[in-house]
């Protein structure tokens, strides 16, 4: 469903594209996105990142012991033009 235009917009149309990519990490791989992210960079974990890491390296190998984890990755963009 498009979106609604704004009844003060300046836009005449308004419509959306999606679309989806598909991505297999490897564990490692995981664990650096989970390093690259702020809440969880080695700088803000300090002494516990080696800790963090095994922890999540464990828990990713139980949830999938081939280490390879399948993700969907859906982009959207909202377009507005004016004629």
């Amino acid at each position: 469903m498009p979106p609604e235009r704004p009844a003060r917009s300046p836009f005449s149309q308004v419509g959306t594209v999606r679309w989806d990519h598909a991505l297999t990490r490897a564990v490692d791989e995981v664990i650096g996105w989970a390093f690259s992210l702020s809440h969880s960079s080695p700088a803000q974990l300090g002494e516990q990142k080696d800790a963090f890491e095994q922890d999540l390296r464990a828990a990713l190998l139980d949830f999938d012991p081939s280490g390879r984890f399948d993700e969907v990755i859906r982009t959207e963009a909202i377009i507005a033009t004016s004629p």
